[in-house]
Parts: structure tokens; C-alpha cells; sequence
């Protein structure tokens, strides 16, 4: 399950007979930067979908007190008591009678490639039948998400690759001029994720202002807008 808000409406016995007993937490105030895990991938808030006022954070989440499989755990700030409780819990019910997966914010407010990774993994888990007579999946296509955005000094670009082979990423400022570009060579299908900072090609400091990041791989090209803020 994943919801905003609407974690308070089940009653107790709900809590109690399919959760485990945990205690819902909900967190009013834009609070939630990211979310970790030990086993699946981090989920980080997509800037792109989220209001300024928000302050690059998400607001209306639920942590899980005494969650017996927590999941993923909260990054919040420091001064939040709920910073560090855990915010995607499972609960396993007895008898191999089904389990919960409950998330205690939308998973669409969060970056493409880690919800995409926690997803696969997640099913693969739970080892979710399917039917033999399903038609295949649609390949996804390539994706690239940078956090955070504004970014000073450093930020992380996540891909996702559809298909093994190369990848370029070029960084240009507004005027289309070329700062800087990372080839990636022999570079596996799946998510991954590299460290972008603040300078160009020869190590020279970047100035602030808006900047366009481009993916280039065999199939596709895909520009992504970035700020840096000094």
C-alpha cells in the first residue's frame, strides 16, 4: 500500500490483525528527504513533482513505530524526533496467508530509479505468481534523476539503463556550451548512480545558474534542467 494521508483512517483492528500491532506516526510538516534501506534501493525525493514551498521535502508522511520488518528507515532533519524510524515496514501474516507492504508516503513523489529497483526487487521477494500467458513487459525506457536539484557542491545522478552498452553524460551551462562529459563504457542494464559536482572538465569551480544534463545512450538522448546554488 502506498497513500497519502489517508493512513488514518483504518481503524485499530486494522493496525492490530494485518500489521502487527505497529503505531502509525503521521508527520504534518514537509519533512522527508529521503527514504534508506540496508537490502533495497534508496527512494529520494523527485524535485520535479514536488512544490517549492516544500523546501525540497515531503510533507503528510507517516512513520511506523514498532514495526517488526521495517524496510526503510526516514531521513529527516535533525531536529525531527521521527528522523530514523522506519517508514516502509512488511508484515508477514502467520500461516503463509499473505503479506503487507505498507509505505508511509505516495511512492510517486519519489525518483523514478529507486522506486523502480525497490519495486523488482520487492516482487521478486515475495515471490509473486504470475501467469505463464501474461504477454511480457514493455522495456522501460532510460531515465535520469539528479538529487538534490539545487544542488551546491555535489549532487547524485540516478540512471536507469534499459540495455547493456555505453553512456555519455554531458553537462552544459544555459548558453549550450559544454562543461564537462563522463563516458560510460561497457556499462550494465539496470540503475545505477554517480556523484556530479561543481566544476568542469578541468576542475575549475562552476558558478551558479541553471544547467542542462543529457543522458546519450544507443537508443535515446534525454536533457534534465539542474540548478546550482551557491
Amino acid at each position: 500500500l502506498s497513500a497519502w494521508r489517508s493512513h488514518g483512517v483504518f481503524p485499530d483492528s486494522f493496525w492490530q490483525r494485518f500489521a502487527g500491532g505497529i503505531t502509525p506516526v503521521f508527520n504534518n510538516a514537509a519533512s522527508l528527504m529521503a527514504a534508506h534501506s540496508h537490502i533495497y534501493p534508496s527512494l529520494l525525493v523527485d524535485q520535479d513533482k514536488i512544490f517549492s514551498v516544500w523546501n525540497q521535502m515531503l510533507p503528510y508522511v507517516y512513520t511506523f513505530e514498532d514495526a517488526q520488518t521495517p524496510l526503510y528507515i526516514a531521513q529527516m532533519p535533525e531536529s525531527n524526533p521521527n528522523s530514523g524510524q522506519c517508514v516502509i515496514f512488511r508484515h508477514d501474516q502467520e500461516h503463509n496467508d499473505g503479506s503487507l507492504v505498507m509505505c508511509g508516503f505516495p511512492l510517486y513523489y519519489m525518483q523514478a530509479g529507486g522506486v523502480r529497483g525497490f519495486l523488482q526487487a520487492l516482487i521478486s521477494d515475495l515471490d509473486i505468481q504470475t501467469s505463464n500467458d501474461l504477454p511480457p513487459l514493455p522495456q522501460l525506457p532510460a531515465s535520469i534523476d539528479v538529487y538534490p536539484n539545487p544542488f551546491n557542491p555535489s549532487a547524485t545522478i540516478s540512471l536507469y539503463l534499459p540495455q547493456s552498452g555505453t553512456a555519455t553524460i554531458e553537462l552544459y551551462n544555459i548558453k549550450g556550451q559544454l562543461q564537462k562529459s563522463h563516458t560510460l563504457n561497457h556499462i550494465k542494464a539496470g540503475d545505477h548512480q554517480i556523484t556530479l559536482d561543481a566544476t568542469d572538465s578541468r576542475g575549475k569551480p562552476l558558478p551558479s545558474g541553471i544547467y542542462l544534463i543529457r543522458l546519450k545512450t544507443a537508443s535515446s538522448q534525454i536533457v534534465k534542467r539542474i540548478t546550482l546554488l551557491k
